[in-house]
């Protein structure tokens, strides 16, 4: 039932590479050294890297220096983005993005994706099942199974993860993460109906550096990074990275628990990445990463709010941060990631080719009941996705005809993947289901439809019997997918403060689902299904859609950015792969259409960045998901008639009193959202007084049009304030900052037992950098206010699944650049 920590770790890895930190005054007195000329006086191109000189902001006359660097402050950068294909500035692109440096993100705290939300409005981060549930302007999912997509779409340099396993662990080092926000279906495809998290890390180069991370803290918590490059010659270099992140949970067992400690969260891993310059005109990048993370939390299921069927089995709740789970619950994701990447120009255009192959495996067991009493358990033992993607980009350069006026890019992308259970144990202990069926007793007249309709359902019956007296079932599901799709999008300078975009994509996918069986498991540990009890037909579903993309942007003054935008997105359909007692179901496929108007300036020289949007977010057809063990397979897909999202959203750094107090810096951002069903007439859910679950095959179904979305909280925002000051050594650095939700619902029934309340989070850390050693350490402290909120809440049959996010926590950071 889950899927792993594939993705973030993933993310850990993956990212793991990227600037030193430190050699921030080396680049600047690089820049400020003469530069080399050719014979006819102009700089020789040869002789000087831009692209490795980062832009900084507004040259000080006096010193010759940017200002920004000489205000010692991180936060205030100008940052280039890839968030169409080619590189631009931030604030030239009619898109609303966030974006950060690997300085950036360490100046904020933010060493992995799950902290992003407090620092990107309108983002929620959660984490259930070893999946990151990711929504963006209360565009997502809450899927967390194989043949769930994601809503967002995760790329590390240019390979799309559309598995959400594993990917919340420790970003690494990374050389920039963007987060794109609205629908990006014309150039990043399907499964991007919410937007994108772009994820760079830094391509081996001619230069040596060697860059290591130590950080400890509170829980026994160790992260180790290194990476180094290595120039081989002037054509050939390989860099090498490797991570080692371990900590005890932060989650105990209370004293009702029968087992002892939790295991320790381990991720480790390594990546080898190769770039081959043979010519000027054509560049090649190769990359291998491995990845191990084990560990137990976000398998970890504690009970709250307990229905009257958990109660009466014995389970109860556990206090905050402890949980009385009876089963060894266990995650251990393995991942294998090759890739490579091609880049040629010519004097028309340039061409890209993008190739990846991952594998991965995530067997994990989740004690179902969250209770120490040994009622139910799932264990994906053969948990598995194998994906292979491949793009080809075309892209025109300065040398293209037209080039002035007209930027384009066209490309072709596929993707074959396979996932799925292969199997999923579903184990019940003796006697689990017995109180259902007796003849007296509290919740007899409420659950003797329940039994009644298993024991006459064909094939069912003598399964419930198997149930009853304990049993373990191999549950088998596996989907594979081909997709193809084409894409173009143009840009074109009407004058030279009016330009008009036009895109579009169109894809056709085709879904197999070649594996759906139920099967008695009589030798769980020797990874075997079972014996063949049902078997469900193999189904097959084609598609074909098209994401059109439109934007109109203007200048009306220098350094101003205005641009009304229409996209559209687009969301694979899909099939229920595990299903024991109920027939597959296909779930239509999801669109989004998004309208928005947004304002981009850089002001004060520079030292104030502003950027704002409102929008509206329409989504046919929302894909929803429901667990319950009588939904027919635990987990169950349904649809969702439609739903509208309205809001707006802004982001803003200022350092504001450069002269008097130069790095000074201060920023915030906010998301106002007001999103509703407007067409959820069968709704599936619990009810709120005997906690029994509905969804149309026992119960009827329920209407939830113009309930809430999920995860849409009515405001969220941050504001924080740093200062970095320049001394003789080096710098010292201060910063604090404040995150504020006004909560939300988790379900869409819209019940207080899966809602969070509002709530704030409070964050402070200090650095010192020595220039002379290129050392910097750095001491932090999160949460410091003790607040207490999910990563999720999940409404199950014997009450409601409430994982915490981290308490307060403290430690030291050591990094070391040479």
């Amino acid at each position: 039932m889950s899927m792993t920590k594939g993705r973030i770790a993933l993310l850990t890895l993956l990212s793991g590479l990227s600037l030193p930190a430190s050699a921030q005054q080396d680049v600047v007195e690089a820049a400020a050294a003469p530069t080399p000329s050719a014979s006819d006086g102009s700089p020789a191109a040869s002789d000087v890297d831009m692209a490795a000189i980062p832009v900084q902001g507004p040259v000080s006359e006096d010193a010759g220096t940017p200002a920004r660097e000489r205000s010692a402050s991180r936060l205030i950068e100008e940052v280039v983005v890839t968030a169409q294909k080619r590189e631009e500035n931030l604030q030239d692109v009619p898109i609303s993005i966030q974006a950060f440096s690997a300085d950036a993100l360490d100046a904020k705290g933010i060493d992995d994706p799950k902290a992003l939300q407090l620092t990107v409005p309108g983002l929620q981060y959660n984490l259930f099942a070893g999946y990151s549930l990711i929504y963006i302007r209360g565009v997502g999912t809450d899927a967390f199974i194989p043949s769930a997509d994601a809503s967002i779409a995760t790329y590390i340099d240019n390979v799309y993860y559309p598995f959400g396993h594993s990917l919340a662990s420790s970003f690494g080092a990374v050389e920039r993460v963007e987060v794109l926000k609205g629908p990006q279906g014309t150039l990043f495809g399907r499964n991007s109906t919410g937007g994108a998290i772009n994820i760079v890390t830094k391509d081996p180069g001619p230069s040596a550096e060697t860059s290591v991370l130590i950080s400890g803290g509170r829980f026994d918590q160790l992260n180790a990074r290194v990476y180094t490059n290595m120039p081989i010659v002037d054509s050939l270099a390989v860099s090498v990275g490797a991570i080692y992140n371990t900590e005890e949970n932060y989650y105990s067992r209370s004293a009702d628990s029968p087992r002892g400690v939790f295991p320790k969260e381990k991720t480790k891993g390594g990546r080898l990445k190769l770039a081959w310059t043979p010519i000027d005109d054509l560049k090649v990048v190769l990359a291998a990463t491995s990845l191990n993370v084990d560990g137990a939390q976000s398998m970890m299921l504690p009970a709250t709010d307990v229905k009257p069927l958990g109660a009466a089995l014995g389970v109860s709740e556990a206090p905050a941060y402890q949980t009385s789970i009876d089963a060894p619950v266990y995650i251990s994701t393995k991942a294998a990631i090759f890739s490579g990447d091609i880049k040629y120009s010519t004097p028309w255009f340039d061409t890209r080719a993008i190739v990846a192959n991952q594998h991965i495996t995530s067997p994990a067991l989740a004690d179902y009941d969250g209770s120490s009493q040994p009622l139910f358990t799932f264990e994906s033992i053969g948990q598995f996705a194998d994906v292979f993607t491949g793009e080809l980009q075309l892209l025109s350069n300065q040398d293209t005809p037209f080039a002035d006026r007209f930027k384009w890019i066209a490309g072709l992308y596929y993707i074959d993947s396979s996932a799925g259970y292969d199997p999923l144990y579903f184990s019940a202990a003796p006697g689990a289901l017995s109180y259902l069926a007796a003849p007296t007793g509290p919740l007899t007249g409420l659950t003797s439809p329940l039994i009644s309709f298993l024991k006459n359902t064909p094939g069912v019956g003598s399964l419930l019997d198997y149930v009853d007296n304990g049993v373990t079932l191999g549950l088998e599901g596996v989907l594979d997918t081909k997709s193809t799709a084409g894409y173009f999008q143009g840009t074109y300078d009407i004058t030279d403060w009016l330009a008009a975009t036009l895109g579009g994509r169109y894809q056709v996918e085709t879904r197999d689902l070649v594996k759906s069986n139920v099967n008695l498991a009589t030798d769980p540990s020797s990874g075997d299904a079972g014996t063949r009890l049902i078997r469900y037909p193999t189904q097959s579903a084609h598609t074909s859609n098209f994401s059109p993309k439109a934007v109109l942007d203007f200048k009306p003054a220098e350094d101003q950015l205005v641009y009304l935008s229409y996209t559209q997105g687009f969301k694979s359909g899909t099939y229920n792969i595990i299903n024991i007692y109920t027939p597959t179901q296909y779930i239509k496929p999801e669109k989004v259409t998004a309208y928005e108007l947004g304002y981009k300036t850089t002001l004060l020289d520079g030292h104030l960045r502003f950027n704002t949007a409102v929008f509206q977010n329409t989504i046919k057809d929302l894909q929803v998901q429901t667990i319950s063990l009588t939904s027919g397979g635990a987990v169950k897909f349904e649809t969702a008639g439609g739903a509208r999202i309205r809001g707006a959203d802004f982001d803003a750094t200022w350092e504001f009193l450069p002269e008097w107090v130069p790095g000074l810096v201060f920023t915030a951002g906010g998301a106002y959202l007001k999103g509703i069903y407007t067409s959820y007439k069968e709704g599936s859910g619990f009810d709120e007084q005997t906690g029994l679950y509905f969804d149309g095959t026992i119960f009827p179904n329920r209407d939830f049009t113009g309930n809430k979305v999920v995860r849409t909280p009515k405001f969220s925002g941050n504001s924080g304030l740093g200062y970095g000051m320049d001394v003789d050594s080096g710098s010292i650095e201060v910063a604090a900052d404040v995150y504020y939700n006004s909560g939300f619902f988790y379900s869409a029934q819209n019940t207080e037992t899966a809602s969070e309340d509002s709530y704030y989070v409070l964050n402070a850390r200090a650095s010192y950098f020595h220039k002379a050693w290129g050392t910097r350490i750095t001491a932090f402290v999160k949460n410091i206010n003790g607040g207490k909120y999910s990563y999720v809440k999940q409404e199950l049959d014997f009450g409601t699944a409430n994982l915490l996010a981290p308490p307060r926590t403290y430690g030291l950071r050591l990094n070391w650049d040479f």
